[in-house]
């Protein structure tokens, strides 16, 4: 009953437990640091339910029932050893009870900082866990979700790939070759607890600090009366959203002015404080009828519905075993692999995905590729069950009171079919689509040719036209490009289609602006050709019958790299290679960082309190929403510091004389000039770091003296905010020198 809702796994792995192996990264769910591995008991089949996830957006009730493995629980793993054991591999790793995975990649030099390495670790062994026969290409796989700033990918990419049973790596510092698998999962993988294998969900209820988590019994009847009973709740699976949608305070329009338009600065400043306090969250994790995965008939069409509550992790999987049965699913889960990534799809729900679509206007690959794929969205409450079409679904920005998503149903499509989804990122994985597209019609084709003849049940989905993460921004259909091709496929229809999409691009791009706006306005087109001529490009303009090639879907192949180096006899044992002293403390977890110092009794957390507007006055800091936050201490501002207060970073960086300051200062605050976006302007003092970070959040910061920000090299020389370096020109000296 004292636990916070609002702690997290993280949090509490390493300030509760001291288990500070686990590291706290992006605190998005987009780096991997923090991952670990999660395992239950399934009583219905007698085995073991595994996940990894990334416990900084995992809250700490919301894995209660569930046994958590570290990375300092594989070190300490127990080691087995029984008849016909490779008692070698057993010795490999038996020096401090390292793990395999631990010790090689240490011994590959797999890391360097180390910072990153425990997630690496705990991924390796997410990926063995669930597959112990592994390929390469399926082991570099699970690296989606986890970044390292330093290492390099290759020898981590090595380090897991050594595991796979088609592995052909070779150790280039113990000069070993790593063939046909070497990781016996039997003798190395971690005990489920006995404890928990009997363990049955509960209803559970936490209050603290304005947040409160309810899990209610798990039958859809208690699930629909604690929606009675807490009307503003939201239902949750993994909680995943956090990572993208955070409290956000209200903003002052001046820090905002000119950066954004009037309109959206209206909007902003309008918008109210979305801060943590008086959330409630429902867990339907545990309901076994959101859990279900079953064939069924829908609105007279078979196919397959998933609860509500399935991971998008469990459904690719389902649609890959199920693929002969519909030409949509290879394409569907192909997609699918490029959401998020494998820590998220892991933990986060279809039906939360979708709902964040319908009531947030993210832009949503699923609720794209869904549409396009004929979904239909099952509503459940206390009155029954209603089934939406995905497009009506999306048509309105709320929920009905008292109702949630209870199941997503896939059809399963006919082998005249064709659906093929695109998208357009800033990466190809781990990263929101900036537009994306499906396509799905039932084709003729010509017997004698080989060519699409013609186009019927025609089906055109975009997403990204809207003005994303806004309410009311959603997937949409094209139903004037559905109509002109429907029928006959020829140059004149597709010239058609063409023409009629560019209309709807024109209004929903242009009027809604938005992020990457020439991007969204050309891909459309792009992504419509490629389908058409997909299909067939036989029949159709010659002119771009280069688009044709090349179309299908490109999947990744394993890297492949190579490494040379010589040992000169006459220099060793200097000359030869070796692995980091510290490399298997880093990989296990063990070595301390600066932040992993143990935290006593008492202790304050700070966050800095950033200006978000370079190249103006601070005018006022208003303090008073922070102050009053759960958990806020205090406040450290530039009277708290000193007005005299510089960094050491070196010498001063000598700003030009007009900002006044000799050096870099360590706080500024108000009448100050904002030398660069970011500068701190205090510090908040709370009882935990996300208190804190939470709290910085609500600070608004007025300003006056607004001037447009200096952020490139040309602008900066042509302004003559230059810093001088001793024996070289100015670049205003040597354009004259050139002139």
């Amino acid at each position: 009953s004292q636990v916070d809702p609002a702690v997290t796994l993280l949090d509490y792995l390493r300030n509760t437990v001291g288990l500070t192996g686990t590291k706290y990264g992006c605190g998005e769910g987009g780096c991997g640091a923090c991952a670990v591995a999660l395992s239950r008991w399934d009583g219905a089949s007698n085995k073991e339910v595994f996940r990894s996830i990334n416990s900084c957006l995992a809250p700490l009730v919301s894995v209660h029932g569930w046994a958590i493995t570290t990375v300092e629980g594989l070190r300490m793993g127990k080691q087995k050893s029984g008849d016909g054991a490779d008692e070698a591999n057993v010795k490999e790793a038996a020096d401090g009870n390292f793990h395999p995975i631990q010790k090689r990649i240490a011994q590959m030099n797999g890391l360097q900082c180390g910072y990153c390495t425990p997630g690496m670790v705990m991924t390796m062994y997410a990926a063995l866990k669930k597959n112990p026969t592994a390929t390469m290409q399926e082991m570099e796989a699970q690296f989606d979700g986890n970044i390292c700033r330093c290492t390099g990918y290759r020898p981590i990419l090595d380090t897991a790939k050594s595991f796979a049973t088609d592995s052909d790596v070779k150790d280039m510092v113990c000069m070993r070759n790593h063939t046909k698998g070497c990781y016996d999962q039997k003798k190395w993988d971690i005990d489920f607890p006995d404890q928990l294998k009997n363990f049955t969900p509960g209803p559970l209820k936490f209050s603290r600090h304005g947040t409160t988590w309810v899990k209610p019994a798990g039958t859809l009847e208690a699930v629909y009366d604690a929606l009675k009973q807490y009307p503003s709740s939201l239902p949750v699976v993994g909680r995943t959203s956090v990572g993208i949608y955070k409290p956000q305070p209200k903003k002052h329009a001046s820090e905002l002015k000119g950066i954004v338009s009037e309109r959206k600065a209206k909007e902003e400043t309008e918008k109210k404080a979305d801060d943590s306090a008086n959330l409630i969250y429902l867990d339907i994790s545990d309901v076994p009828a959101l859990t279900e995965v079953k064939e069924a008939k829908v609105n007279g069409k078979s196919g397959v519905l998933f609860g509500a509550a399935c991971t998008i992790e469990t459904v690719m999987q389902t649609l890959k075993s199920m693929n002969q049965k519909s030409t949509s699913f290879t394409p569907l889960v192909d997609h699918m692999a490029k959401v998020a990534n494998h820590h998220v799809r892991g933990a986060g729900s279809v039906a939360g995905n979708l709902v964040l679509a319908k009531t947030k206007g993210f832009l949503s690959d699923l609720a794209t590729i869904f549409l396009g794929a004929g979904c239909v969205v099952r509503m459940g409450s206390k009155a029954g069950s209603k089934d939406e079409t995905m497009e009506s679904f999306l048509s309105s920005d709320v929920m009905p009171s008292g109702s949630i998503v209870t199941g997503v149903f896939l059809p399963f499509l006919g082998e005249k079919s064709r659906f093929m989804s695109y998208r357009t990122a800033i990466r190809p994985v781990n990263s929101h689509a900036i537009i994306n597209a499906a396509f799905s019609a039932t084709v003729e084709i010509d017997a004698k040719t080989g060519a699409a003849t013609s186009l019927s049940d025609v089906v055109v989905a975009f997403g990204g036209l809207m003005n994303h993460h806004q309410k009311g921004a959603h997937a949409i259909r094209v139903e004037t490009v559905e109509k002109a091709l429907t029928g006959p496929l020829t140059n004149d229809s597709f010239a058609k289609a063409r023409a009629a999409l560019k209309l709807v691009v024109d209004k929903e791009v242009s009027t809604g602006g938005g992020l990457r706006l020439e991007a969204r306005m050309a891909l459309p087109d792009v992504f419509l050709v490629r389908y058409l001529m997909s299909i067939s490009d036989k029949n159709l303009d010659a002119s771009l019958s280069s688009a044709a090639s090349g179309l299908d879907v490109v999947r990744k192949t394993v890297t492949k790299s190579t490494h040379h180096f010589e040992f000169p006899d006459d220099h060793a044992p200097a000359s030869l290679p070796i692995s980091k002293p510290t490399g298997k403390l880093l990989a296990s977890g063990s070595a301390k960082f600066g932040a992993d110092v143990r935290i006593v009794a008492g202790t304050l957390f700070a966050a800095i309190i950033p200006a978000r507007r370079a190249a103006a006055t601070i005018k006022k800091i208003h303090l008073d929403l922070a102050l009053k936050a759960p958990g806020v201490k205090g406040v450290l501002t530039k009277e708290d510091v000193g007005v005299k207060s510089y960094s050491c970073l070196g010498e001063p960086y000598p700003y030009p004389k007009e900002i006044g300051y000799a050096g870099t200062p360590v706080v500024i605050g108000e009448g100050d000039v904002v030398p660069f976006e970011g500068m701190g302007v205090g510090l908040i003092l709370a009882t935990s770091r996300r208190q804190a970070e939470a709290a910085s959040r609500l600070v608004s910061i007025e300003y006056e003296n607004l001037t447009k920000p200096i952020v490139d090299v040309k602008s900066a020389v042509k302004a003559g905010r230059i810093v001088p370096s001793k024996g070289m020109p100015l670049p205003m000296e040597m354009e004259k020198k050139q002139g």
